[in-house]
């Protein structure tokens, strides 16, 4: 509404800028699979955020195919860094006799959550994180748009967010499929995540969410075998059921500017602003502690091991 903005839009997942993208003059025609991000500029003005909006079109989903050069020439047609990458979708699935007729449903049964950022935020061999996933800490977190896609048609959510790879031995190169952390902060312009994301058995604002993938159990571990997408949600769901402190998590799609990226579970991150915003007080009043991958030992993710030390010995 301000008087002489212009309206610049980019469909590749970068960042709108006077210098990078199309000048809005008309409607856009959206036949396609389509990423729109849109941002106003006024000469000696702050630009506006920039605003999101995913378009998934099943067909142009369910044939993608594999092959990356009929994709989007954005993603790395070969590896970079040792990082492997295995995209859309396998057409031994989706032109399936069994299948084929299936697929559609399935896209359908569940919500999908759409990341788009810019390409080489994920995919620079310097300062992408996806290419350099055993990378951590905020020098790794990009700027990413976050939406929620329901497909009953009931309001999701879009968010501007910080992104970060989560996991351990997950996060190995050789690994294709990353899991992800989304940071809701005021740097983005909201800084919280105000959304009920697991109805009424838990809260319905975050700092932070984790969005896994079953890599231990999947066919980007060799062990498809094992792939049953069941063991961590059923754990967690079991804690609840027997009224015991829980996580909660959601299956959903996962879409990365536009490409069908697979199966993922959001996450509670069980840290000190999780315990606040369940038990009460402040996010200060609570320790959180993990065990190091490698070593096993534990070490406190907030607060100290104090608390927890006099526990362990006297028990």
């Amino acid at each position: 509404n301000t008087a002489g903005a212009k309206i610049y839009y980019t469909t590749d997942g970068t960042t709108p800028t006077t210098g990078n993208g199309t000048l809005y003059s008309g409607a856009i025609t959206i036949s396609k699979t389509t990423i729109l991000r849109a941002a106003a500029f006024v000469t000696g003005y702050q630009p506006s955020d920039t605003d999101t909006q995913t378009y998934i079109f099943l067909d142009d989903i369910i044939a993608q195919g594999t092959s990356v050069s009929s994709l989007d020439p954005y993603f790395p047609s070969s590896s970079v860094n040792g990082q492997g990458f295995d995209y859309g979708m396998d057409t031994d699935i989706t032109q399936s006799s069994t299948y084929a007729s299936q697929m559609a449903g399935a896209l359908l049964a569940i919500p999908s959550i759409s990341i788009v950022t810019d390409p080489d935020n994920l995919f620079d061999s310097s300062t992408g994180i996806y290419v350099n996933a055993d990378q951590e800490g905020e020098a790794w977190e990009r700027e990413t748009s976050v939406e929620l896609i329901n497909p009953d048609a009931t309001e999701g959510f879009q968010i501007n967010a910080g992104l970060r790879i989560r996991g351990e031995s997950s996060s190995s190169a050789s690994n294709p499929k990353h899991s992800f952390r989304f940071i809701f902060d005021s740097e983005y312009g909201t800084s919280r995540l105000n959304y009920p994301l697991f109805g009424e058995d838990g809260v319905d604002s975050f700092k932070r969410m984790d969005l896994r993938t079953g890599q231990n159990f999947s066919w980007a571990n060799q062990t498809p075998q094992y792939a049953t997408w069941l063991y961590d949600i059923f754990t967690r769901d079991t804690h609840r059921d027997m009224s015991q402190p829980h996580t909660r998590g959601e299956y959903y799609h996962l879409y990365i500017n536009g490409m069908y990226w697979g199966l993922y579970q959001t996450e509670e991150r069980c840290d000190s602003r999780y315990a606040a915003s369940y038990y009460g007080g402040d996010k200060d009043d609570f320790d959180a502690v993990k065990a190091d991958g490698d070593t096993g030992d534990m070490y406190a993710v907030d607060g100290t091991r104090d608390a927890y030390d006099s526990l362990w010995s006297a028990i």
